[in-house]
This record gives structure tokens, C-alpha cells and sequence, in this order.
């Protein structure tokens, strides 16, 4: 069963509703039902369910590790709460799914690997909400058939338990201008969640990998949350790390401008509150982070290129041997 709370003004109210509804039945008035299954309710996983929650021609179950029996998202303007089927085992899996959502963390993908299989067919689109530019290397040899759709994540959100996340107030997500692409923006019409389709996957990728590999590195260092940018020497090495990334982006294809990006450190800093990085949160947690998509991948098309990020290397080092899985 599921509820849905206005706080203000609910998206999934009036129009928005009777929309979604004329997508939901075909041709005889019969309804069309679309399979989908999250693997990994983490925070991303668990706010994209959100959205399918509000498409009635979608049925959502989700495979994890601990059962919970709902799934309650706290938007600004609303709350929706829904009873899901959660599958703990992927032998539990019958046939394919017409789309998959990987919610997992990047390292954390080869651990799904037997849900994937299970749970992909060749009518199947896998949208990848992960971080970093390297998806379809991670994640194609896993889901044979299947179609890839990578996603470039912008959402702040916080697992507060398990089937629990509370969402920031922007909510996007940006996926290839090709067939899978545009199927899963259409999936998405008329929901909380927007999707965007772009020709330059990749530009789209390292724009966010940028800000991603500074403010992560940052607040991992430090272990606090992204107003640590307001301080004026974190600021100053915040945009020197920014300069090093965009130099690595653009040797590697990205379609980016040289910028300052000491306005946009401002922002993330301003808007930070109490949202720390998911990196962050793992380091302070105890547990192993993306710190290899984040910050390896980086150095390592630095070096193929021969771009030169003395700053970003030296801080990774420190990351690196931080991780509980790299200690001596």
C-alpha cells in the first residue's frame, strides 16, 4: 500500500496524475505493467524508486541484503511511503526486469554481480547511478543482453534507515541521447525526478567528477561536511584541485571550458548544511569508499595523457591510505 502526504503543493496531484495515468493502459484499456528492481536502496537507489513509485504502471521490488518492508521518501513538498517486495537472495528472482536501478556504490558493483544476471534480459535497461566516467567499463560484462544506461547523479540525498532517505530540493539526472536513454527519460515523465538526455554523456560525467574528486577529497581528509569550502584555505585548495581536474577532463575529451571554479566551491559550500559527501560518510563509517573512481581513475588518466596534478596525487596518497581496505 502506499500514501503519499502534500506538504505544500504534491507533485502527484491534478494534472500530473491524470498524465501518468494515460501512459499506464494500452490500446484495449488493459494496463501495462513495467517490471523494475532496485539493486542497492542506498540514498541515490532509494530516492530514483521514489520517483517510479509515482508512475502507476510501474512495479517496484528491491533486492538487498536486510529486508525492510517500506520504503518512505521525504521530499520538501510531499512524502511518499510504499510497501515494497524486498528479495534478500537473487535465486528469488522468476524472470527479467524491464528496467534495473544499480544504487550501489561503484566498488561495490561486482558484489551484485549474480543479481544482475537474475535480473537482466535483453528487453531489460540497466541505469547505472553511480559516480565516476568509467560505467559502461564496470558494469556492461555484467549484464549481457541487457541495454546500458549510464547516469550522471544529481541528487543530495541521506539514508536516514533502511528504506528511509530524506531528499534535497534538486533532483536530476542526465543519460545518453540514444534509444535506452530516451526510454528511461520517458519512464520518468511526470515524477519528482528529472532526466535529462545529452549527446556528450561524457562532457556531462567529468563536469560532475570534478567537483566530485575536489569536494570529496576535501571532506574525507577532514571528515566533515561540504561547509568546510567556506573556509578560506580549504576555498584556495578546493579551486587548485578544480584547476588540476579540468586540465584531466580536457585531455580526455570533455568539451569544458576553462573556468574559476571558486564560485561554484562557494555554492557547494553555502548550500552544504549538514550533507557531508557519501565518501565522507563511509570514511567515517569504517568502511571502504569509491575512492578508486573518484580519485584513481583520475590520476590514471592523468598519466595516459601526461598531464601533470601533483596537488590531486599527493592528496589521493592520504586518501588511499586511509581506506580500511589499504591499511599496511
Amino acid at each position: 500500500m502506499c500514501t503519499r502526504v502534500a506538504r505544500r503543493s504534491s507533485v502527484w496531484h491534478g494534472d500530473h496524475a491524470r498524465s501518468a495515468s494515460r501512459h499506464s493502459v494500452d490500446g484495449m484499456g488493459r494496463r501495462r505493467m513495467t517490471r523494475v528492481l532496485l539493486v542497492g536502496p542506498g540514498a541515490i537507489g532509494l530516492t530514483v524508486a521514489g520517483a517510479v513509485l509515482q508512475r502507476p504502471e510501474m512495479a517496484l521490488a528491491v533486492a538487498a541484503r536486510t529486508p525492510f518492508d517500506t520504503i518512505a521518501v521525504e521530499l520538501d513538498e510531499e512524502r511518499i511511503e510504499c510497501e515494497v517486495p524486498v528479495l534478500t537472495e537473487p535465486f528469488a528472482i522468476t524472470g527479467p526486469f524491464h528496467l534495473v536501478l544499480l544504487g550501489t556504490k561503484a566498488h561495490q558493483t561486482p558484489d551484485v554481480a549474480p543479481w544482475l544476471t537474475a535480473a537482466c534480459g535483453p528487453d531489460t535497461d540497466v541505469v547505472v547511478l553511480q559516480n565516476g566516467i568509467t560505467h559502461r567499463e564496470r558494469v556492461e560484462p555484467l549484464i549481457g543482453p541487457a541495454s546500458l544506461v549510464p547516469a550522471v547523479v544529481n541528487i543530495p540525498a541521506d539514508r536516514e534507515a533502511p528504506g528511509h532517505v530524506r531528499v534535497g530540493f534538486r533532483r536530476h539526472l542526465v543519460v545518453p541521447d540514444d534509444e535506452p536513454g530516451r526510454r528511461t527519460a520517458h519512464r520518468f515523465t511526470d515524477t519528482f525526478l528529472d532526466v535529462d538526455t545529452t549527446t556528450d554523456w561524457h562532457t556531462a560525467a567529468w563536469r560532475k567528477l570534478v567537483m566530485n574528486a575536489v569536494v570529496g577529497t576535501i571532506t574525507v581528509l577532514t571528515r566533515t561536511t561540504n561547509t568546510v569550502l567556506l573556509d578560506r584555505d580549504a576555498r584556495t585548495l578546493a579551486v587548485a584541485l578544480a584547476d588540476e581536474m579540468q586540465q584531466v577532463a580536457i585531455a580526455d575529451g570533455a568539451a569544458l571550458e576553462p573556468r574559476d571554479y571558486g564560485p561554484v566551491i562557494d555554492l557547494v559550500g553555502d548550500a552544504g548544511g549538514d550533507h557531508r559527501s557519501s565518501m565522507t560518510t563511509d570514511r567515517v563509517n569504517g568502511v571502504p569508499s569509491e575512492w578508486r573512481v573518484r580519485n584513481l581513475d583520475v590520476i590514471e588518466r592523468a598519466q595516459k595523457h601526461g598531464v601533470d596534478v601533483p596537488l590531486f596525487r599527493h592528496l589521493t596518497t592520504l586518501v588511499r591510505l586511509g581506506e580500511p581496505s589499504d591499511l599496511p
